[in-house]
């Protein structure tokens, strides 16, 4: 190889194009995502229950194997607490969202976090909120207002789902706020963290909810459903999110969350063109708002 070459291939741009690869795909898996829990649902594991065998399975692999390359360390105990609150906790709820909501009401709703992370950061960090920031801001709400609702009366969840997807995308948002002032931990010890306290969490959410609970499913269903389970959970699920922790560190943030707006291109357009979702004109509005305002605040890291 000669020296061009040789620098093209050791340039910053060829070394990011993998990471790049990774969180788009990665992204794109997790925006296809809804389709095995209609699946499940379809085979008589239904609403909660669904999520829980999701995301029950990935601990069976990622702890170990955290634990085998010894990322799990008492310094960072604290770090790995908070991660998987905020990670587990929100991986869940979107999770539950997608089989109680409406698939693309769920995204949009999940989406919402840039706004959360900016308005977290200027209450508990006070990080100053720049023009183009509070303008992604404004947006953001604004299109909030219009997926729930407001112009025909109060900007409400309209059901468990909507509210499921509405504190996912808070909750990840200020994780996301957080996490960027700590050190950093292990990529499969971070993923122990959150698929443990988000199953923990799920499990929470069921006893809670005794609707749900009462529709245990039964042994033939989960047999039913478990080779596809197992599939999704340990060959899609948990290694799009090793991967999108590797590649995250290795691009910026802005490049990062671009990319990552695959997901709500392949989660809209799957439901649409598969199950036939249909949106009102105020709630396509809003979503294309949100929109928006997610990629007015990538503009606005960009400038900074």
């Amino acid at each position: 190889m000669d020296g061009a070459g040789a620098r093209g291939a050791n340039s910053p741009a060829a070394a990011a194009l993998l990471p790049a690869l990774a969180v788009f795909a990665s992204s794109a898996i997790w925006g296809l995502f809804w389709l095995p829990l209609r699946y499940f649902a379809a085979h008589g594991v239904t609403g909660l229950w669904s999520t829980v065998v999701v995301m029950g399975l990935p601990v069976l692999v990622i702890v170990p194997l955290a634990l085998w390359r010894g990322e799990v360390r008492r310094e960072h105990a604290g770090t790995l607490f908070l991660v998987g609150i905020g990670g587990g906790v929100s991986l869940a709820l979107y999770a539950a969202a997608l089989v109680h909501t409406d698939v693309i009401r769920a995204i949009f709703l999940f989406y919402l976090m840039p706004v959360w992370t900016a308005l977290y950061g200027l209450v508990a960090l006070r990080e100053p909120v720049r023009p183009l920031r509070g303008l992604a801001i404004a947006v953001g709400l604004a299109g909030l207002w219009l997926l729930l609702g407001g112009a025909r009366g109060w900007p409400l969840p309209h059901n468990r789902g909507d509210l499921f997807g509405l504190a996912a995308g808070i909750i990840f948002g200020i994780t996301i706020a957080w996490i960027r002032r700590k050190p950093a931990v292990g990529v499969c010890a971070n993923n122990a963290a959150l698929y443990v306290i988000g199953f923990a969490f799920t499990l929470f959410l069921l006893l809670a909810s005794p609707d749900e609970l009462g529709r245990m499913p039964d042994a033939s269903s989960l047999l039913a459903i478990l080779p596809v389970a197992l599939a999704v959970s340990w060959l899609l699920a948990l290694p799009s999110n090793l991967a999108l922790y590797w590649a995250a560190k290795r691009l910026s943030p802005v490049t990062t969350g671009m990319l990552m707006m695959s997901e709500v291109v392949v989660g809209a357009a799957s439901a649409a063109a598969l199950i036939g979702t249909r949106m009102t004109a105020f709630e396509v509005t809003g979503s294309l708002l949100i929109l928006a305002s997610v990629v007015t605040d990538l503009a606005s890291q960009a400038r900074r």
